[in-house]
């Protein structure tokens, strides 16, 4: 999988396309300034970074 093909999507929509590709394993990390601290990523968070060769795969994401 290209995970290019993710960058910039929300991460509703990533988890559609990775559901369509099989992949159901996969961790999502929000990304924020310090004092947003202990965010929990919500679907309009934008996917910025795939990492494949974690295991599971890594979703940074961040909110808009």
């Amino acid at each position: 999988m290209d995970e290019l093909l993710l960058t910039g999507m929300t991460l509703e929509d990533a988890r559609i396309v990775l559901k369509e590709k099989g992949i159901t394993e996969y961790e999502v990390v929000v990304t924020c300034p310090p004092r947003s601290a202990g965010l929990k990523a919500e679907d309009d968070f934008r996917v910025l970074l795939v990492n494949p060769n974690d295991s599971p795969m890594t979703v940074l994401v961040c909110k808009p």
